[in-house]
């Protein structure tokens, strides 16, 4: 507004702004850490051409926002579980693959050789991955290391995830979900189809009540690679969050990254979510800063967006 000002002028209340925020550097500045300081986070989520274009390139340059969606999610729901992620790209994965970080995939249709041949020897020196979705093609080719196989057709477009106690109900994921046979890799969790719909029909626009019994379709797998470990979870469970923000998805997808990492160098306790931890390290030193996200924040998805706290953040 002030550049509207008849004098081309500041005004006194920004011009106080401004010196309050010049201040508020000076002590930040003195806190932080040296420039040459690097980013370190504990989980790592892979970004590439086939998440916005499509395997084929067929979706170039068409609605590349609607196309950022998946990755969003998979961002939002790290964040709310507490994670301290950030996004690599595909060409620069090589400059940030460590043994101590949790690789994610966030549901990417394909990668390129070079970078599978990169994950693999990640996984064969002892790293640790989690592929989300469908698996991800190399060529044309499902990967190899995930070790399951996938029915070429969706099998159900929702199911349900089986709770982590006997107690607590199962929870839903909307969304294409394929059959998945385990093959050699071993089966932790199976997927819980809607109510009497076990034999492959699909629900349209609707959802069904869960069924009182897994299936025998595997929904979480674990394969060992050399020495290390890639677990996949075949449902759309990053998109899924983006569009419908199903706080119980966000509970149950905590409790699977206490188990898959369970001594991160650095997780943020924040029951309702909305604040980020981002972590960066100089020599013995640390220096860990907490992003509040609070305010209305709203899905960006759908014609009525989703309120994107389910309580009380923490005061500013």
């Amino acid at each position: 507004g002030d550049r509207l000002h008849p004098a081309n002028r500041l005004s006194r209340g920004t011009a106080e702004a401004v010196g309050v925020l010049s201040r508020l550097w000076k002590i930040m500045q003195a806190e932080a850490p040296p420039a040459d300081a690097k980013r370190d986070p504990a989980v790592l989520l892979l970004h590439g051409p086939g998440g916005v274009y499509g395997s084929d390139m067929s979706r170039f340059a068409i609605d590349a926002r609607q196309n950022l969606h998946t990755l969003e999610g998979a961002h939002r729901l790290l964040l709310d579980a507490g994670c301290d992620s950030a996004v690599v790209a595909e060409v620069y994965l090589e400059n940030w693959l460590t043994a101590e970080r949790l690789l994610v995939i966030p549901q990417l249709p394909s990668l390129a050789p070079p970078t599978n041949d990169l994950i693999e020897r990640f996984l064969r020196e002892g790293g640790r991955l989690l592929a989300m979705g469908k698996a991800p093609k190399v060529s044309g080719r499902p990967v190899s290391w995930l070790g399951s196989r996938e029915t070429a057709k969706p099998w159900q477009d929702h199911i349900y995830l089986p709770p982590w106690k006997p107690d607590l109900d199962p929870v839903l994921v909307r969304g294409d979900c394929h059959a998945v046979k385990a093959g050699r890799a071993r089966v932790l969790l199976r997927a819980i189809p809607p109510y009497d719909l076990r034999h492959g029909v699909r629900m349209g626009w609707g959802i069904g009540p869960a069924a009182e019994r897994p299936s025998a379709s595997a929904v979480l797998t674990a394969t060992r690679v050399g020495k290390g470990t890639a677990w996949h979870l075949a449902c759309p469970l990053f998109s899924d969050y983006m569009v419908g923000l199903n706080f119980p998805q966000l509970e149950w997808f905590r409790k699977l990254m206490r188990e898959l990492q369970p001594a991160p160098a650095s997780r943020l306790e924040s029951e309702f979510g909305n604040v980020e931890i981002v972590t960066y390290r100089h020599e013995r030193s640390a220096w860990v800063y907490l992003i509040h996200h609070g305010g209305e924040q709203f899905s960006t998805v759908g014609n009525a967006p989703w309120r994107r706290t389910v309580g009380p953040v923490p005061p500013y």
